[in-house]
């Protein structure tokens, strides 16, 4: 059976509506006579809707059709969520991610087990489309070329493209050495004659109350983790590393995973190792309610306006405590695995944020 890696797929229903100008009765007024030419009437700025235009109408069916899912994957393709009902029933439907506030969607399918004719090692293909200008420089420059990056225990290899104002990447896995440019080709090609059907991508407007991307080594510092951790903690990823996703979220201002851990090598005999990991979602609250489900209950965290955890008991302590926090804006995750200081934390770095 094959591994399961991070998810961010993102659904939206989107409302719009215009508002027709009242239209003033007309008024026999004389004409002024001009001299010269008359300067030209600048055309109206549109407004940037509040809740942002999602890629595609923010559903993955609109992204690649069922028919060229199967041109890429072969017969028998199933769309993640699927995949995911037939291979892990209990694990429920994925959550909307912050992509979304930045205008952007990611899909997945996977190959049937099955499947005939593709690269050694390729399970999948994904698409991410997102506003151009959220994705920033970096890592459109980054995935011009193909490339491939280690991934926890796989690889995902990945291809990037501008379409008008849309940049669109094209991601496969799980297992491959060297990018299979032709099929990422293939996929971004497929979901750029997509494209057009839809209203151009644009991110939510950012307000002034929303959290700003703090460098996370610097908010470790802020929040006095060495108080928690131990004076020689360490910064980063436990195991794998930082993937392209995680960097696109920073760039578009929408998300922020951090990750700290126990020294291993100092901790006194008798206390506890602990690897806190952090995701911050500025102006994430309004996810708030998929997050509230039946198994977390409401917990008391200074600071916020509304907290949920969920604690996993081993046999003899807590073996991993996870707090989701709000303060009616913004959205702060904290797991711990090792221990129960999920609440401290999430306090300190609620007060650090503000």
């Amino acid at each position: 059976m094959r591994p399961l890696r991070a998810l961010v797929i993102a659904t939206v229903l989107l409302l719009s509506g215009c508002v027709a100008a009242p239209t003033a009765e007309p008024i026999d007024t004389p004409t002024p006579a001009t001299t010269g030419t008359a300067s030209p009437t600048p055309s109206p700025t549109p407004s940037v809707p509040a809740e942002g235009i999602v890629a595609f109408g923010g559903d993955c069916d609109n992204v690649l059709t069922e028919a060229q899912v199967e041109e890429i994957l072969g017969a028998g393709a199933l769309p993640f969520p699927e995949w995911m009902a037939v291979h892990y029933p209990d694990y429920g439907e994925p959550a909307s991610g912050p992509l979304e506030r930045a205008g952007g969607i990611d899909c997945r399918w996977m190959a049937a087990d099955d499947a005939e004719g593709l690269p050694e090692g390729m399970t999948e293909i994904g698409i991410l489309a997102m506003p151009a200008e959220a994705a920033g420089d970096a890592e459109t420059a980054a995935l011009a070329d193909a490339r491939c990056d280690p991934q926890y225990d796989s690889t995902s290899c990945r291809l990037g493209r501008s379409s008008g104002d849309t940049w669109l990447m094209a991601r496969a896995g799980a297992f491959m050495e060297t990018p299979p440019v032709e099929l990422l080709s293939a996929a971004l090609d497929a979901a750029e004659s997509n494209l057009a059907a839809y209203p151009a991508p644009i991110a939510a407007a950012r307000e002034a109350s929303w959290w700003d991307i703090r460098d996370c080594v610097e908010l470790g510092k802020a929040i006095d983790l060495a108080d928690i951790l131990g004076p020689d903690y360490h910064n980063g990823y436990w195991e794998g590393s930082p993937q392209h996703e995680d960097f696109l979220l920073e760039a578009a201002g929408v998300g922020q995973f951090c990750q700290w851990s126990s020294d291993s090598m100092a901790i006194p005999e008798g206390e506890e190792h602990y690897i806190v990991s952090l995701t911050l979602e500025p102006g994430g609250h309004w996810r708030w309610a998929d997050l509230a489900a039946d198994d977390r209950l409401p917990a008391d965290v200074n600071g916020a306006q509304e907290a949920i955890r969920f604690v996993a008991e081993g046999e003899d302590r807590i073996s991993s405590a996870t707090t989701w926090a709000t303060d009616g804006v913004n959205l702060l995750l904290v797991g711990v695995e090792g221990g129960s200081v999920d609440v401290r934390i999430a306090e300190r770095v609620l007060a650090e944020m503000g």
